[in-house]
C-alpha cells in the first residue's frame, strides 16, 4: 500500500474520554454556525479525506498554495481548504471556538485558532481558476468569501456518515478493503454525474490491467442541472452489481464539493 498524501493519514475524529470532553466543553466556548459544505469540509479534514491537512491552512501555507500549488514543506495542493470570517475580531489567536452546523444546537468540531489573517481574493482566484471572471462558479465562491481567514487544526465531535452511510467509508476503512482483498494495483475513478458508455468503457478497460477498480462518485454541492445524489449512487450500484465482476471493483462516495 502506498503512503497517503504527504506522508501522514489523519485521524482528528474524537473518541471516548477525549470525545464526552470536547462535548461538554464545546458548550463553554464561543460559537460559529458553519454552511453545509463548510461542515463537510471540516469532516473530511477530521476523517484524513484532505491528508496531510490537520485543519484550516495558515497564511504561509496559503500563500505558498497561491504562489506554487504546494504547501511550505513542498506537499502539492491546489486549492486550500479555508475558513473565512467576515471581520478580523470574529476570533482570536490562541482561542477556541465551537463550530456549529446550520440549523443544529451542537458544536459539531472545536477549532482552535493559530491564526487570522487577510488574503488577495484576485490573487487567489487567478491562481486557483485561471480566471477573475465572477461567472466562474469557484471565482464567484470565491468572492463571495470573508475578508479573513482562520488558520488552525480541528477536532470533530460529530462523526455522522449521513444519507450514505454504506458507502461513506472513510481512507483508513478503504485502505482496509484493498488490503482485505489483496489489491495492489488500484485505478481510481471519481465522477460528478451518473456513468454514461464512456465511463463505462473506461472502467471496464481498467480492469485488464488493475487489481482493482474504486469508483468515488462526488457527492455534494455540484453545479445546476446535474444529477442528484441519490440518482447517482443508485445508478453505479446498479452498474456494478450487475455488469461489473464485484471481487475487483469498490463503490465508496467522495463527500465534497466540486472545486
Amino acid at each position: 500500500m502506498i503512503a497517503p498524501h504527504g506522508g501522514t493519514l489523519v485521524n482528528q475524529m474524537l473518541t471516548g474520554d477525549e470525545l464526552a470532553d470536547a462535548v461538554a466543553r464545546a458548550r463553554t466556548l464561543p460559537e460559529i454556525v458553519v454552511s453545509d459544505v463548510l461542515a463537510g469540509d471540516i469532516q473530511n479534514i477530521a476523517r484524513g479525506v484532505f491528508s496531510p491537512m490537520t485543519g484550516f491552512v495558515g497564511r504561509d501555507d496559503f500563500e505558498s498554495i497561491v504562489a506554487g500549488d504546494h504547501t511550505v514543506d513542498g506537499t502539492v495542493w491546489t486549492i486550500p481548504i479555508v475558513f473565512d470570517v467576515p471581520e478580523k475580531d470574529s476570533v482570536m489567536s490562541g482561542q477556541e471556538i465551537a463550530l456549529c452546523r446550520e440549523g443544529e444546537q451542537d458544536a459539531m468540531a472545536i477549532l482552535a485558532v493559530d491564526e487570522v489573517y487577510s488574503w488577495d481574493k484576485d490573487a487567489a482566484t487567478k491562481a486557483f481558476f485561471g480566471t477573475n471572471d465572477e461567472r466562474h462558479p469557484g471565482v464567484g465562491g470565491m468572492y463571495a468569501r470573508g475578508d479573513w481567514l482562520v488558520g488552525g487544526d480541528i477536532h470533530l465531535i460529530d462523526n455522522d456518515r449521513g444519507p450514505f452511510a454504506d458507502v461513506n467509508l472513510f481512507p483508513a476503512e478503504t485502505r482496509e478493503v484493498f488490503e482485505d482483498k489483496g489489491w495492489e494495483t488500484i485505478v481510481a475513478f471519481q465522477p460528478r454525474n451518473v456513468p454514461h458508455i464512456g465511463h463505462e468503457f473506461l472502467q471496464k478497460s481498467v480492469l485488464g490491467f488493475t487489481d482493482g477498480l474504486f469508483i468515488q462518485p462526488i457527492i455534494g454541492k455540484k453545479k445546476p442541472g446535474d444529477f442528484r445524489d441519490e440518482v447517482i449512487i443508485a445508478a453505479y450500484h446498479t452498474l456494478v452489481e450487475n455488469y461489473y465482476a464485484r471481487d475487483h471493483v469498490f463503490l465508496n462516495i467522495l463527500p465534497t464539493e466540486m472545486r
